[in-house]
């Protein structure tokens, strides 16, 4: 892990370190979304699976995946 330490930046123009950061960056929140979207997809077809069923009264198949448990908000009290 030491050797992460030594690596120099000489050579680069900081304009070049700073958007390498950021698509970095980038990436990581699209990463984020693309997990989140996906859940909400199991999400969808969990519920749809609850509704739907093959013209022979099976349920459809089943995901093998479970979803990432995502933060929620509070769902707001009835006043």
């Amino acid at each position: 892990m030491a050797k992460f330490s030594v690596l120099s930046t000489q050579g680069f123009a900081s304009g070049d370190i700073a958007r390498v950061e950021l698509n970095l960056a980038t990436l990581l929140a699209a990463e984020a979304n693309i997990a989140h979207a996906n859940a909400g997809l199991i999400a969808v077809r969990q519920t749809l699976n609850r509704f739907l069923a093959n013209a022979d009264g099976t349920p459809l198949p089943q995901l093998n995946s479970q979803p990432p448990r995502l933060a929620t908000r509070p769902m707001p009290q009835p006043l």
